[in-house]
């Protein structure tokens, strides 16, 4: 299970890849909804095993950001049925932090506002805190 901070680096790390360093503000350059971020237990080597598999592995790139090192497939199409999107993968020990920013075909997820009590303490893109 992932912990706040850990999801809070994520989006930082992220922020980082989206703004090629430049910012990690998350309140303007999260690239994805917190809701979206999943944990996972499959290991890095994992995902790059079942790339191979998917309908469109699309492009890796690896980079090292103040908040870990993240990994991102971009363009890629897991399956049949998905839009393209980008897989963000960063590794958190026992745990890693994973986000899609595809979507089945199946499963539109809608991305919801935030209550006004929470406007200007939470990220407008990815709702996480900020600090």
């Amino acid at each position: 299970m992932l912990t706040d901070s850990q999801i809070v680096d994520f989006c930082r790390a992220a922020a980082d890849w989206h703004t090629l360093g430049r910012s990690h503000d998350i309140s303007l350059s999260c690239p994805f909804d917190i809701g979206a971020v999943k944990s996972t237990r499959y290991s890095l080597a994992n995902y790059e095993a079942y790339r191979e598999d998917w309908k469109e592995p699309g492009v890796a790139a690896h980079r090292d950001t103040p908040f870990g090192r993240l990994h991102v497939y971009d363009n890629v199409r897991r399956g049949r049925g998905e839009t393209r999107g980008t897989l963000f993968v960063m590794d958190f020990g026992d745990v890693r932090a994973m986000c899609f920013t595809g979507r089945s075909s199946s499963k539109r997820q809608a991305i919801k506002p935030p209550a006004k009590n929470e406007i200007g303490t939470r990220c407008r893109n990815c709702g996480a805190p900020l600090s």
